[in-house]
């Protein structure tokens, strides 16, 4: 499981409406997703339509946490599903107390383990790849125990005036919580964003950032404000609108722009939080290969003898993914093992692959390569 913190320290809306359409995006290409709304004004989760929703909050959850009791007992908030795969935990405006109940409680257990331990948990109960927690403004306590229990810090930039002096704030605010011991597990990552215009401010904020900082361009995101209105009525991501909310024909080139968008945001995230890595995301590959090679066998193979099968699919070295509706894009390399027909041994041959998987089980995996090299091989 990733932990994604997405903050800026000014104040904008833009944050939380990235955190949500990625979060969809991701969700959508087969990933299970949590959005953990960890801002008193509740943007997210006014903008995912889980607002009026019953159920504990995040304030209910961290204020819990922090009382002397098991941790086994005490529940994960109450998780609002908004989508398939994906569920948000709930912000209240209370979480603006926590700053100064913390500040005047030296005592009390640090914010950032109660915030650790309610994450693993929501994660937990739906067996999420991704957490993606979108962080008030400001650089306060909440903030910081975020900060700490995040891989990947994403930072979103749009070039006004005040970012120049936020990029020097945020340096000695990262040095003095590098000097305390504050872990920073993983880079940071910018994303530029813009509204069509200012996409050139919007560049040099974000270099500016990463000359202070460090860290990596995650990529740009031109925003759509007409969308916005238009998701913010409907309660949903802008990625995900459709003429029944209200979109003319126009806006749904917009909405398919936006998405395409935030699928390179996606699979720039994937790269950097190392979950395709995984060993489940790769025996995931390793099936769909040999469903496909079972389906249907290569040239290559079905030459050799006409009682030839497809034995197992090994070492499976993934090289690129790419996110998109309903799935994942796969290229690598890997070994395929064939047998044949009334004999025990096998033989190994090297593949290179290129393959959709489809995740959504809306549609058969598509082949976009498939090379068996069987003038290499191997018992």
């Amino acid at each position: 499981m990733t932990t994604v913190g997405f903050f800026n320290p000014l104040a904008s809306r833009s944050r939380s409406r990235l955190v949500l359409n990625l979060g969809w995006v991701l969700a959508d290409s087969g990933f299970r997703v949590v959005l953990v709304d960890l801002d008193p004004s509740a943007t997210l989760t006014g903008l995912s339509g889980a607002l009026e929703r019953a159920g504990r909050t995040v304030f209910d959850e961290l204020t819990r946490r922090k009382v002397a009791v098991p941790a086994l007992a005490v529940p994960t908030p109450a998780l609002a599903e908004i989508g398939e795969s994906i569920w948000i935990a709930k912000a209240d405006p209370r979480l603006a107390i926590l700053d100064a109940a913390v500040a005047a409680d030296p005592a009390a257990p640090p914010l950032g383990d109660a915030l650790r331990s309610m994450i693993d948990a929501a994660a937990a109960e739906v067996d999420a790849s991704f957490v993606l927690c979108d962080l008030p403004a400001g650089l306060g306590h909440m903030v910081r125990a975020a900060i700490e229990c995040s891989n990947v810090i994403c930072v979103p930039v749009s070039g006004r005036k005040l970012e120049s002096y936020v990029a020097e704030g945020l340096e000695a605010s990262w040095g003095s919580w590098r000097g305390e011991g504050v872990p920073f597990r993983d880079r940071f990552s910018w994303i530029e964003v813009h509204s069509g215009h200012d996409a050139e401010n919007a560049r040099i904020a974000a270099a500016r950032f990463q000359e202070r900082l460090g860290g990596a361009v995650m990529g740009s995101l031109k925003e759509f404000p007409s969308l916005s209105a238009t998701a913010s009525a409907a309660q949903k991501a802008d990625v995900a609108l459709t003429m029944a909310d209200g979109v003319n024909v126009s806006q749904l080139a917009a909405v398919a722009d936006l998405r395409r968008q935030h699928e390179v945001l996606a699979t720039a995230l994937l790269r950097a939080s190392g979950v395709t890595d995984d060993d489940a995301f790769r025996k995931e590959v390793e099936l769909a290969l040999y469903t496909v090679l079972s389906e249907e066998m290569p040239a290559a193979l079905d030459t050799l003898s006409s009682g030839t099968s497809i034995h197992s699919i090994e070492d499976v070295e993934i090289e690129r993914v790419d996110v998109q509706r309903g799935g994942v894009r796969v290229a690598g390399a890997a070994s395929v093992s064939v047998g044949r027909d009334g004999e025990d041994t096998t033989m190994s041959f090297p593949m290179k692959f290129d393959v959709a998987l489809d995740r959504s089980h809306a549609s058969a995996n598509r082949v976009m390569r498939l090379d068996v090299d069987t003038s290499s091989s191997h018992e």
